[in-house]
């Protein structure tokens, strides 16, 4: 089984040169532009890890499934850079570096990857993890 730093960009280009991608867009809602990719890994449940791309749309189609993320407290980090190394390199130090020290603990519930500028040379992008008081 792949690791998920190879997975994810695997499954990013399958879902590009698939075309599934660009059925997705138009559901974007322009208030909340950029495109999603949510991981669901919890500590506890490492085997029923997810990873899913998609927009912010209140529109429902029968193409694509519908996922809330619930309400939660989010440190937000913005980066820049090729793809994916820039953004695994981002994760690594939140993780590392920043959450160890900052008084805060992984909530566990979806991390959030939100891509604005999609040139995957240097891309625009935040990583949202949910967090809660230690």
């Amino acid at each position: 089984m792949l690791p998920p730093q190879k997975k994810i960009p695997q499954f990013w280009n399958e879902v590009s040169t698939s075309g599934e991608l660009q059925e997705l867009l138009p559901l974007m809602d322009q208030n909340n532009p950029g495109v999603l990719g949510a991981s669901m890994i919890t500590p506890e449940v490492q085997d029923e890890w997810e990873y899913v791309i998609g927009v912010v749309s209140e529109q429902e189609t029968k193409e694509f499934s519908r996922y809330e993320i619930p309400a939660a407290k989010w440190a937000v980090f913005s980066g820049m850079g090729p793809i994916p190394g820039a953004i695994q390199e981002l994760q690594q130090q939140i993780f590392t570096e920043w959450l160890p020290t900052s008084g805060f603990e992984y909530a566990e519930l979806p991390d959030i990857e939100l891509y604005l500028d999609a040139d995957p040379q240097k891309a625009q992008f935040q990583m949202w993890l949910p967090i809660r008081a230690k």
